[in-house]
């Protein structure tokens, strides 16, 4: 079996404590993770900041396995053409290009009230949107805990790269089912132009890494054995 270190880049509003409980599950495979904190509470913060923290902080890590979720795809895309790793994976990919012909929209499906800009240039979570949007099929306490460690999400930081490109690496879009944040035709699409196939699609909502550790850990793994020799 390949050992592979697992680059973790969080999506918008959350934080590395988004992968307490998919990171036992990777080394349980023998796998290692490197965690990437962006720095999304700077108003000022944009894609190329994002990219230059997740190159900095994943660029001692091999063989390498960028994993983007959400928002926090689009800097897995950008940081892979700099560390170019052995794979990247679009997990549950919210990326908002600046032209991507084709696409079909609404790419979000949230209700334009699950969040608010404050007069910083930040975006937080309405009540109870965390739990309805990315937590729906979580059990309770995770719930708790993932709610209590949302963070306020600047604004510069929703643009993501130019247009929508295929990777340069070999790589994968895992989608779930029951996505209530981002449309099943849009990520299908994204799979497409982005990797060059059809995604891996997983049960469940919008953060299986805690509804699911376990089987997105297996899925993960299976990538990992696939992009690194034996």
């Amino acid at each position: 079996m390949s050992r592979v270190n697992f680059g973790l880049i969080h999506g918008g509003c959350h934080s590395p404590g988004s992968w307490s409980y998919l990171v036992p599950e990777l080394q349980a495979r023998g796998h290692d993770a490197a965690l990437v904190d962006l720095p999304i509470e700077d108003p000022g913060a944009d894609l190329a900041t994002y990219t230059d923290v997740a190159v900095k902080a994943l660029a001692d890590a091999d063989p390498l396995v960028v994993v983007g979720h959400s928002l926090g795809a689009a800097t897995a895309l950008t940081a892979a053409e700099q560390l170019r790793p052995r794979g990247v994976v679009l997990l549950c990919p919210a990326i908002i290009f600046g032209s991507s012909p084709g696409a079909p929209e609404p790419m979000l499906t949230m209700a334009p009230d699950s969040t608010w800009v404050d007069d910083a240039g930040l975006s937080h979570m309405s009540d109870g949107a965390g739990e309805y949007w990315f937590y729906p099929d979580c059990a309770p306490e995770i719930v708790a805990e993932a709610v209590a460690q949302l963070r306020p999400q600047g604004v510069a930081g929703l643009a993501g790269p130019a247009t929508a490109q295929r990777t340069s690496v070999p790589s994968i879009l895992i989608r779930a089912e029951d996505d209530r944040c981002v449309a099943a035709d849009w990520q299908h699409w994204a799979a497409s132009v982005l990797t060059g196939g059809d995604p891996v699609t997983v049960p469940g909502g919008h953060s299986p890494f805690l509804s699911r550790p376990a089987l997105l850990a297996d899925v993960l793994d299976r990538f990992a054995q696939q992009v690194t020799p034996g």
